[in-house]
């Protein structure tokens, strides 16, 4: 009988990426499919197919989580934990119980052994980095790659990427002034920060590109309930300006403990493997050869101007 682990990354961006390793080397551990449930997450609360799939060696992956969960509901599947259940049912995460924090719900973390039940429920956070293979074996969806596609033509390049984290990760925007003060070519400005995007925008700065961002006073943008709407919109602009970065001449901090920020510099140390990330069917190939030219020219003005 087939066996599952249903896999509900909580977290920002790269802390999901790391759940997701997680489970997929328990899932090849011990014969289990995969089932990436992030639309009853807290923080992304979207599909995960919405923007990428998996093409990761061996690995079985269920295209339709929400299917399967309907399946299980029916064949009345076994879950472990056993106080695990199928659906997310929206309490705050994650709960303040030690014991459910350091040993349920991180099952495909903490466990050596397969267990009988047929689905095992991982609910976690919890960043680090990524698995190398997971990064290597994501590709775009069709329409998120046209949608990176128009957003990365439409920015002069060669581009340096700023990324200001100064909301729950508290960092000092001053920290990037004398990159903006220095570089007077296009700045790719990715933050969660609306103060930090009012400061770049006070220096005077000719050629900064950001993307429109609430103002939540101060409070973590992918933590703060919205809309389904604004949430999917939200989610859609943090992703556009991971690989924007990625893309991006050199990537410069304000917070190196920032998970994202990590995931942003590491992309764009491996150029590319974010350009693989795009399919010729879906964007063309003279769009793949133009990435690949820019890709080169970063690497060479890397030597010469950082």
């Amino acid at each position: 009988m087939t066996k599952y682990v249903l896999c509900r990354p909580e977290g920002g961006i790269n802390d999901m990426l790391c759940q997701i390793g997680i489970c997929i080397r328990y899932c090849l551990k011990f014969d289990r499919v995969l089932v990436i449930d992030s639309a009853n997450t807290n923080v992304f609360a979207e599909p995960f197919g919405r923007y990428f799939t998996i093409h990761y060696p061996r690995l079985k992956l269920e295209p339709d989580p929400e299917a399967f969960l309907k399946l299980a509901e029916v064949k009345r599947l076994t879950l472990f934990p056993d106080t695990a259940k199928l659906r997310h049912d929206g309490w705050p995460f994650p709960p303040p119980d030690k014991k459910y924090r350091t040993s349920e719900y991180m099952v495909c973390r903490e466990s050596k052994a397969n267990h009988e039940a047929d689905v095992i429920v991982h609910h976690f956070p919890g960043g680090g980095r990524p698995d190398p293979k997971l990064l290597r074996s994501i590709r775009l969806t069709a329409d998120y790659a046209r949608t990176i596609a128009l957003r990365w033509r439409s920015m002069p390049k060669p581009y340096v990427g700023v990324h200001v984290r100064n909301t729950d990760y508290k960092s000092d925007p001053e920290v990037i002034a004398p990159i903006i003060r220095r570089y007077q070519h296009p700045v790719y400005l990715a933050t969660d920060s609306a103060d930090a995007q009012r400061l770049v925008k006070a220096m005077g700065h000719q050629k900064v590109w950001t993307s429109p961002i609430p103002d939540f006073g101060g409070n973590a943008i992918h933590k703060t309930p919205v809309s389904v709407e604004e949430k999917s919109r939200l989610n859609r602009l943090a992703l556009e300006d991971l690989i924007m970065l990625g893309l991006a001449e050199k990537v410069y901090v304000s917070n190196p403990h920032s998970g994202f920020s990590d995931l942003a510099k590491s992309l764009n140390a491996k150029q590319s493997m974010v350009i693989d990330w795009f399919d010729r069917e879906h964007v063309g190939t003279s769009f793949i050869l133009k990435l690949r030219l820019n890709w080169l020219r970063n690497m060479l003005l890397r030597v010469l101007r950082h």
